[in-house]
């Protein structure tokens, strides 16, 4: 028989699989919402004002996502100090997802939606933060490349989500809120019935574990994820007005205009995005080698930039587009495993896991502000786009120089 504290194959493949769906279901919770229902209702309420009011409703939910993230990975950690593991945080957090969908289905005015908004974005993060750390609790490290690729297809599958709402009807209402929110914590049930009942893995040796947490280690894991994130905020923020501006020296663009364009560089990058995070999770941890997979992901984005920031002709866009998007998101899968890595054993994995997060809430609040600071002082998108590229090439050579990781 085995021991209690190490699940049988079986065991692990079957908490494999539900982790993965209930990764799924995090993504399903968050970008239906915010990528179409949330600025659907806006226009909705205040149509002649719809960018403003949907940029203030979106700042305030990221001021709560990032402040969230971090007291709820706290709160998981002390529920596993005193029980072996985390899921009273995650079910609570499952639950009140799909009471705060209703919520927000429900605002049909602006200081009713950003409360609500603010109430999702914690429930949010409440389920987010326990069950993201627990990759750091029981994900074994030669698994966690490809896991982390498994996870990288959450956003696919959520913008497939994205896609049947929006085909099925055009018109705001309630229904398709109260559906995602049952999607979402549909895909989290399996994990939180066979939540893991072994002991969490084994904490690397002393030696191994205070390299690892030192804070200039961490702080160059945690910037050079930062500097990724900014490339990919300014990419997806900006690349439809970059694709308009283009449209008088791209015949391709011009021929069917920039949103005909986009759909397709999207289809493609979306297509892109799911292959290489699998194939790159799965190299990585074949080779048991990260650091080197993750500076040429950043590098091959960084170079990709350049291209889309000038790009010569459609087919050549097109390719830079599609090498871009997977670039960053094998960069994010890696640097996922890696800092499963670096936290192995942390008593305060949950909570630092929770300070990684800003790297996502954090960009999406800069960006904006940082745009308009260089047009103002005449740098045009694509000169932002070279920006970007910088970025990410930055962050390739901060990745490397993580030590306590191969």
């Amino acid at each position: 028989m085995s021991s209690p504290s190490v699940p049988a194959p079986a065991a692990l493949r079957r908490f494999l699989a539900a982790y993965v769906l209930a990764n799924l279901g995090i993504y399903i919770g968050f970008v239906p919402i915010l990528s179409l229902l949330l600025p659907r209702r806006v226009a909705a309420i205040d149509p002649a004002n719809s960018v403003a009011t949907l940029s203030i409703v979106l700042l305030v939910g990221s001021l709560v996502a990032s402040i969230a993230n971090v007291l709820a990975g706290s709160w998981s950690d002390r529920a596993f100090t005193r029980t072996g593991n985390r899921r009273r945080p995650a079910a609570i957090g499952a639950a009140a997802l799909v009471g705060t969908h209703t919520l927000v289905a429900a605002a049909h005015d602006l200081t009713t939606l950003v409360v609500a908004v603010a109430m999702f974005q914690l429930s949010l993060n409440v389920a987010l933060a326990p069950i993201a750390a627990l990759f750091v609790d029981h994900v074994p490290d030669r698994h966690k490349g490809r896991i982390s690729g498994l996870m990288s297809a959450g956003m696919p599958g959520a913008t497939l989500v994205v896609a049947a709402l929006g085909l099925a009807d055009g018109r705001d209402q309630a229904a398709p809120f109260l559906l995602s929110g049952a999607l979402a914590a549909g895909c989290m049930v399996p994990l939180l019935l066979i939540w893991p009942r072994h002991a969490a893995l084994p904490a690397p040796p002393p030696a191994v574990a205070a390299q690892r947490v030192r804070p200039a280690n961490l702080a160059l894991a945690w910037v050079s994820r930062f500097l990724i994130q900014l490339g990919a905020t300014l990419l997806g923020g900006f690349i439809f007005l970059h694709l308009t501006a283009l449209t008088p020296r791209v015949p391709a663009i011009a021929a069917d205009g920039p949103s005909h364009a986009l759909g397709i560089l999207s289809l493609v990058g979306m297509i892109a995005s799911a292959a290489a995070p699998l194939a790159g999770g799965w190299a990585s941890d074949r080779a048991g080698r990260r650091r080197a997979l993750l500076a040429g992901s950043a590098l091959a984005s960084a170079a990709a930039l350049l291209v889309v920031a000038a790009p010569p002709g459609w087919p050549i866009l097109v390719a830079a587009y599609a090498m871009v998007s997977s670039g960053l998101v094998l960069f994010l899968a890696l640097h996922g495993a890696m800092t499963g890595q670096l936290l192995a054993g942390h008593p305060r994995r949950g909570a630092l896991l929770g300070v990684f997060n800003l790297t996502n809430t954090v960009p999406s609040m800069l960006v904006p502000i940082a745009t308009l600071a260089m047009a103002h002082v005449g740098l045009g998108l694509g000169g932002m786009f070279v920006v970007a590229a910088v970025s990410s090439a930055v962050a390739a050579l901060l990745a490397v120089r993580v030590r306590g990781v191969d």
